[in-house]
């Protein structure tokens, strides 16, 4: 048997009440877990471009061009570097490989260059230099001879054999590095060479 029962206005107002509450509710529960989403994604993607834009700016400060010219009876390397002698701070490397009868004999520190001697009894010499990359040029005696290029610890080189001095250049991100005797081959200024720390 069914139970017939009407409700009053005033019931039936505070149930729509009641009804439309719970849905504004539960709208403004779902808005702000979106918006929460929302402001994660946002924040994710500044740290993300932050992150990107230091990164370019590490980047950048380490960049430089290099411009080889070579000609009949020199070759120039033109450096082109963002920071200057004031922002410099060395690190000083050297290699760790010296060949037989060489000790070293002496180093001389120029601010943006670092020169190590080495020299053995007979009195030949051995050369190392670390020079700090700026804006400046180097021109190398080519007269007669051609520079083979290759490759140290993965950083573009350059070997020149000429009247009677063999020499390695190479640079890397922040260095020229120049390794030039008379008194050893090539394959032991090569050996020197990726020995450098």
């Amino acid at each position: 048997e069914e139970i017939g029962h009407t409700f009053s206005k005033s019931f039936d107002r505070r149930m729509k009440n009641l009804i439309a509450m719970e849905k504004s509710n539960f709208l403004v529960r779902g808005l702000i877990y979106k918006t929460r989403r929302i402001a994660i994604i946002i924040l994710l993607i500044c740290l993300v471009t932050l992150i990107t834009i230091a990164s370019v700016e590490a980047l950048r400060t380490k960049f430089f061009n290099v411009i080889i010219e070579i000609y009949q009876e020199l070759t120039s390397f033109s450096f082109q570097h963002d920071k200057q002698p004031g922002d410099i701070t060395m690190e000083p490397a050297e290699p760790e490989y010296i060949p037989e009868g060489f000790k070293k004999t002496s180093v001389e520190d120029y601010f943006t260059d670092i020169h190590i001697i080495y020299s053995n009894k007979e009195g030949q010499e051995i050369i190392f230099k670390q020079i700090y990359i700026t804006n400046d040029k180097i021109i190398i005696d080519t007269e007669g001879t051609t520079m083979e290029k290759m490759w140290i610890k993965g950083c573009e080189a350059y070997y020149v054999s000429n009247k009677g001095t063999n020499r390695l250049m190479w640079f890397d991100a922040q260095y020229l590095f120049d390794l030039s005797s008379a008194a050893i081959e090539k394959d032991e200024i090569i050996k020197m060479a990726e020995s450098v720390k």
